[in-house]
């Protein structure tokens, strides 16, 4: 190793250990409690939603007029407990103020957790767009055919079907696209 390397090596040391030195603990705490905040507002509303949705599936699976109005109904109720558990399970922050943690382990435990997030939303397509789609869609389909007759086509419903692909491209991009962009930011500053 030459000088010329041990010198390069010295000033990309020096450069990191300043950049370590611009993130204060009360920035990084500050920030912790931000995205803790944004993170259990995302699932108390998702579980609120839910709560509201789940009783207004089953009583229209109750009175739904054809079987498969009925199943597309339980389908999207089983969808809402099923991205309900998987928020609760996999969606909720574990974010420890411990008084022993030092400032690193507290920073390597902010990424894990942020790790954690983007994992969860780089999969949405699967766990919330899809099941939510295929009962909306099975629905939308259904109406479609027991509506449809040679004199009067139901637009309204054409159009809930038509744009019921673009609605969930729109719901992967923000979840996948958006929020994991975000989130690998907020990474990168604890880096």
């Amino acid at each position: 190793m030459n000088d010329f390397d041990l010198q390069k090596l010295q000033a990309q040391w020096q450069t990191e250990e300043n950049q370590i030195k611009d993130i204060d603990m009360d920035t990084i705490l500050k920030n912790a409690g931000n995205f803790q905040k944004a993170i259990k507002r995302r699932n108390s509303i998702e579980w609120i939603a839910s709560l509201l949705l789940a009783p207004l599936f089953i009583a229209k699976m109750v009175s739904a007029a054809t079987l498969w109005s009925q199943l597309m109904y339980a389908e999207l109720t089983l969808a809402l407990i099923l991205i309900s558990a998987i928020l609760y399970y996999r969606g909720r922050l574990q974010l420890e103020n411990d008084a022993s943690l030092s400032t690193e382990g507290f920073i390597e435990h902010q990424r894990t957790q942020i790790q954690k997030q983007i994992q969860l939303l780089s999969k949405a397509r699967y766990w919330y767009v899809a099941p939510l789609f295929l009962g909306m869609l099975g629905l939308g389909l259904d109406r479609l055919m027991t509506r449809w007759n040679s004199a009067h086509i139901p637009w309204p419903n054409v159009l809930f079907v038509l744009t019921l692909p673009l609605m969930a491209w729109g719901i992967i991009w923000l979840n996948e696209v958006y929020a994991v962009r975000d989130l690998k930011a907020r990474l990168k500053t604890l880096s």
